[in-house]
């Protein structure tokens, strides 16, 4: 049966019920529609699997950002050793949970690499409770707009990590928590001499 594409455009206009719509017209639109919704998703997951593409090789971002002591500084304060640059929220989980491994492995390799926390959700005094919480020692800093994390990981989520070589180049970005010993492993793979 063939279907004239103005009926089916007319019945939409006077509010006719897709059920009211002749077969062929119901499937030509269903099938639109499940067309787009793949073509999103694919789309969603071609995103996430260049996601860290772009940032890596780049020079750090020059922005200024203001630590948990009350220094403003730079990426460039820390060029002369290796970075690792954690970007947190107060209130991501999964940022809470891997603070703790990020001191441990700080605390085992001691000064032959930077440790940076990025709150990005909170100024320094609003952030300050979660050095209690966490226990964390190694420097922590706000980035309350975000903008550090955008120039610095390509798909800005939390938590994310930065891999700073002693140049000042971003090497790797990862998104997601990390372990204890899935940092080690990267510090290993990308910031060992």
């Amino acid at each position: 049966m063939a279907v004239d594409p103005s009926a089916a455009a007319d019945a939409a206009a006077t509010g006719q019920a897709p059920s009211d719509l002749p077969t062929g017209v119901r499937r030509r639109g269903s099938a639109a529609l499940l067309g787009l919704a793949v073509a999103l998703v694919l789309a969603a997951i071609a995103l996430l699997l260049t996601a860290g593409d772009e940032a890596p090789g780049t020079a750090a971002t020059d922005r200024p950002f203001t630590t948990f002591d009350g220094e403003e500084r730079t990426f460039a304060d820390y060029e002369g050793r290796p970075l690792v640059v954690n970007f947190w929220a107060s209130t991501c989980a999964p940022c809470i949970k891997e603070m703790p491994a990020f001191e441990e492995v700080h605390q085992e390799i001691g000064d032959t690499v930077a440790f940076l926390g990025m709150d990005v959700q909170e100024r320094v005094e609003e952030g300050m409770p979660m050095v209690e919480t966490t226990g964390v020692t190694y420097d922590l800093a706000s980035d309350f707009e975000g903008f550090i994390l955008q120039e610095t990981a390509p798909f800005p989520a939390l938590p994310t990590t930065a891999f700073i070589d002693a140049e000042g180049t971003i090497v790797d970005t990862h998104t997601g928590a990390l372990t204890a010993d899935e940092l080690r492993a990267k510090i290993d793979e990308l910031l060992a001499p």
